[in-house]
């Protein structure tokens, strides 16, 4: 139950990488994770040996829940308020303006200020591609999601 869920949030989290075959989408009102606690709590420890797994069992579901959990506000909350970045760019334009009204123009400077204004929207990009942790030029890797089916398929 926990491979199938995990695949199907790695294959929605990844669509381009082959997570094994395509999991059925979950119907939307049920949560899986709650599903696979209350499983948990019916199984029947017959000794302290299965008590004591049982309750590590539902200590790692509950912290698979928080971290979900957490994981999907901290996705919601990571946007980059459009006032922000407005305000950078007319506060750069501002800059290279007055750069380039009280300077004499010659070679020197006009690669100056193209290599300045090439790093200043280089980091623009960086802060913008980086805004999306999931998507884009520079993106969290999925090794670690097969990884993990990997250990659970043993």
């Amino acid at each position: 139950m926990l491979r199938h869920f995990l695949v199907r949030r790695f294959q929605a989290r990844w669509p381009g990488d082959d997570f094994g075959p395509q999991e059925p989408a979950a119907a939307p009102s049920r949560d899986e994770l709650v599903e696979m606690e209350q499983q948990i709590l019916r199984l029947a420890p017959r000794d302290d040996a299965q008590k004591w797994f049982q309750s590590q069992a539902l200590q790692l579901a509950v912290g698979l829940a928080l971290a979900r959990r957490v994981l999907t506000f901290r996705l919601a909350a990571i946007s980059l308020p459009m006032p922000t970045l407005i305000a950078l760019i007319v506060w750069i334009t501002a800059i290279f303006t007055s750069f380039g009204l009280f300077v004499k123009i010659n070679p020197t400077v006009i690669v100056a200020l193209f290599v300045s204004a090439l790093s200043v929207a280089v980091a623009f990009f960086l802060i913008l591609d980086l805004n999306s942790p999931f998507t884009g030029l520079i993106h969290i890797s999925s090794a670690p999601a097969h990884a993990i089916l990997e250990v659970l398929d043993k």
